[in-house]
């Protein structure tokens, strides 16, 4: 499972980085189990990672003037919540989900300190 942790890692890693270093970046803004897809592993072959689900970024980009808040909870960073997303807001997602994958389980986030208040997603 280690081993798939970290080519799944490196392939997200990849297109995050194609995608953030365009002008302007693109921000995903769903990073989640469900928006990985792997393709079979054969004999020689280690498969291919494909992310999918980029209407969180039309969603987001076509909005104006009201804040609208696109993504997942328990995989969205606290700065989402308010309607703002960065590169690194990718890269938190991305990591919720490698800690979620082993898991079989969505990760708790504590808004605690940021929002005042705690969620959980079941």
């Amino acid at each position: 499972m280690r081993q798939n942790l970290k080519q799944i890692a490196k392939a997200v890693l990849e297109v995050l980085i194609h995608l953030h270093h365009r002008y302007p970046p693109i921000i995903h803004r769903d990073i989640k189990p469900s928006n990985i897809l792997l393709t079979r592993r054969f004999e020689y072959s280690e498969g291919q990672v494909y992310l999918v689900d980029f209407g969180s970024v039309q969603a987001a980009a076509c909005e104006r003037g009201t804040i609208t808040v696109v993504g997942t909870y328990g995989y969205m960073p606290p700065e989402q919540f308010g309607g703002r997303a960065v590169p690194a807001s990718d890269l938190y997602g991305l990591g919720a989900t490698l800690i979620a994958l082993p898991q079989d389980s969505i990760p708790l986030i504590c808004l605690k300190k940021t929002c005042g208040f705690a969620l959980k997603v079941m």
